[in-house]
């Protein structure tokens, strides 16, 4: 419940001083889970939209394997609230260092029995976006810190609504 204050503060705060904002859909592919996912976002862009912050959802494919004679399925999801700022190195180009808070719930099932855990965690990742207007193709690189330790790899692409103009972020 907690966590859902925080985001809705975030979201509001947001609202009021974003110069624009961008909504976005990414893969992923998560080396723990050893799966492909959704990435969905909402940023929104400050400072001539360098710098931006906003939630993220991830959701990655359930992964089944047999262990002995039972099947084990493991299905995880990711909920973020990262933070990044971009050094444009062209008109179009930008790099970015990212940053943020995760919570990610996994839940294991062999046969019968289901074990869930839930963890907050760290985000730190490096990122690569390329402006075509107001779309944005961007990739990414987050390790989570936290007891569900786990390296993502995103490729995705993003609309930037608002006073941006052409200028986008991510």
């Amino acid at each position: 419940m907690k966590f859902l204050v925080l985001l809705g503060c975030v979201l509001v705060s947001g609202l009021a001083a974003a110069q624009s904002y961008s909504v976005g859909i990414a893969g992923a592919y998560g080396d723990d889970i050893e799966e492909p996912g959704v990435n969905l976002r909402a940023y929104y862009n400050l400072k001539n939209d360098r710098i931006c912050f906003g939630p993220e959802f991830t959701v990655f494919r359930t992964r089944s394997k047999t262990v002995g004679n039972e099947e084990e399925e493991v299905s995880l999801f990711e909920v973020n609230v990262n933070l990044h700022y971009i050094f444009e190195l062209t008109e179009k180009l930008g790099v970015y260092p990212l940053t943020g808070v995760n919570f990610s719930r996994e839940k294991v099932e062999v046969g019968s029995l289901e074990e869930a855990e839930e963890e907050w965690g760290v985000n730190l990742g490096l990122g690569a976006h390329y402006a075509v207007g107001k779309f944005t193709v961007f990739t990414e690189y987050d390790h989570l810190f936290s007891e569900l330790n786990q390296n993502s790899f995103l490729l995705g692409v993003f609309f930037t609504f608002g006073k941006g103009g052409e200028k986008t972020m991510e």
